[in-house]
């Protein structure tokens, strides 16, 4: 093909009196033609999500046959399909669904014009932070538009219809036309698109497949550092001390208490990580508020360490919740086991009583804080559960963890000069509930509220939020 509706011989694709159609090419049933380069998986996908949304996907294989023999195996599916120089002349949207390093086999004079869907992602071994698949795309065919879309899906879930997570579609290109034109398309299968600006962006967006819970990564490495230290405290209080302040004169260790390092051990360090990741959920959030009436004002920079700290706050929660629970079904199995003890004395029953409250509390907020639950609440239902409720858990652990160990508090350490597991946590918690007392004592949470709502000290009127 010597030239194409969109450019002639002298025009290129950096600007130069290039103009894209709002829509492409059609076929004869006034449908918009999608060609999609390749037969893979991603390929059939997305044919499969176009013809739902009544667009007509045209398949460019090297391999036609093959290609339409999956396409009738897969749903049945009449699309159409060409090798790769019919089908990019058919239509001036190209899905590039082949592998990144075949993209140099590219045919470029072909192809000059039309919008390049790239889809590709970078592979694991690749360091991040140098240029991305789409960019090198663009260097190879510089009077084509690329554009960075549908790399962040599973084709699996599109292929089912069935997409469990975000249907967020991040988008990227040069040309501001090029990309409305791509984030149609996404509206037109269902899925919202996010547009990033630049071609540049998609470096991050390549990123986003290879990522491995981010968000998570301060909790994955604070917790295992948690229970680690409690259970060297619990192996100390259970098991070396006894043996250490063995008052005869044998030579030989009581390995009897060892018997119980696998459950009881556990059990105990989980209870006391649950109780920490709890107190650490809220404790941030206590910080700011001091910092805030301390500055007086709300737009300035957290420090770095608060500011992680504050975004670690909902995986600190749920993996509070997820730990708490793991204690609770093993103590309620132990006792099952060993025989059940009713509680005779008041604390010991206010123990008992408030660690299933508390569970089934951390099991709201839990469940609130998923986003198809809160997306159902008002932001005033919404605060009203994860403060109060969280407030309330806070009280919860302090009477469970306080009245488990009543008899214990006050006692000195029996050979390690560093306090109990309790009276850790213990302090802990009241050390986060005296945090809060001051906080919402009236004339302070009035002045931080006017804060938190724009008002900065010094100026008449509040600032714009």
């Amino acid at each position: 093909m010597a030239t194409n509706a969109y450019v002639n011989e002298n025009e290129t694709a950096n600007g130069l009196g290039l103009h894209l159609h709002s829509r492409g090419s059609q076929n004869g049933n006034g449908k918009e033609n999608i060609i999609l380069l390749g037969s893979g998986d991603m390929s059939m996908a997305l044919a499969i999500n176009f013809m739902r949304a009544k667009l007509n996907p045209v398949v460019a294989s090297r391999n036609p046959e093959r290609a339409r023999s999956r396409l009738k195996k897969m749903r049945n599916l009449d699309v159409d399909v060409a090798t790769i120089d019919t089908g990019v002349s058919l239509g001036d949207v190209v899905v590039v669904a082949i592998p990144a390093e075949h993209h140099g086999s590219l045919p470029a004079r072909a192809l000059r014009g039309k919008i390049l869907i790239d889809i590709s992602n970078r592979s694991p071994s690749e360091p991040s932070g140098g240029p991305s698949n789409a960019e090198k795309l663009q260097e190879l065919l510089p009077e084509s538009h690329v554009i960075k879309a549908f790399n962040t899906l599973s084709s699996y879930a599109l292929t089912q219809g069935n997409i469990q997570g975000s249907r967020e579609v991040p988008i990227c290109g040069e040309s501001e036309e090029a990309r409305n034109r791509v984030a149609g398309l996404v509206r037109d299968i269902g899925l919202i698109p996010v547009d990033h600006g630049a071609l540049k962006n998609a470096r991050a967006i390549e990123d986003i497949p290879l990522s491995f819970f981010p968000e998570w990564r301060t909790a994955f490495i604070l917790a295992p550092c948690i229970f680690l230290f409690y259970f060297i405290i619990v192996l100390f209080e259970k098991q070396l001390c006894p043996n250490f302040v063995n008052d005869n004169n044998s030579t030989s260790w009581d390995t009897q208490p060892f018997n119980y390092l696998p459950l009881l051990n556990i059990q105990f360090s989980l209870a006391y990580t649950a109780a920490t990741l709890l107190l650490a959920t809220y404790i941030p959030g206590c910080l700011a508020g001091y910092i805030q009436l301390y500055r007086g004002t709300k737009y300035s920079q957290f420090p770095d360490w608060l500011d992680k700290w504050m975004k670690s706050r909902k995986q600190f929660g749920l993996l509070a919740l997820l730990l708490g629970g793991i204690h609770g079904c093993s103590a309620i199995f132990t006792q099952m086991t060993w025989g059940m003890i009713y509680p005779e004395k008041w604390y010991e029953q206010l123990y008992c009583m408030a660690g299933p409250t508390l569970l089934g509390t951390l099991a709201i907020l839990g469940v609130t804080s998923l986003p198809s639950v809160s997306a159902r609440l008002t932001w005033r239902e919404f605060s009203i559960i994860q403060r109060y409720l969280g407030w309330a858990c806070v009280a919860l652990v302090t009477i469970h963890d306080g009245f488990s160990n009543f008899n214990y508090l006050l006692e000195s350490p029996s050979c390690v000069y560093i306090p109990t597991t309790a009276q850790f946590t213990v302090a802990l918690c009241l050390l986060t509930i005296l945090l809060k007392i001051p906080l919402v004592l009236p004339c302070v949470d009035q002045h931080l509220t006017k804060i938190r709502n724009g008002y900065e000290r010094g100026l008449a009127k509040p600032s714009p939020a």
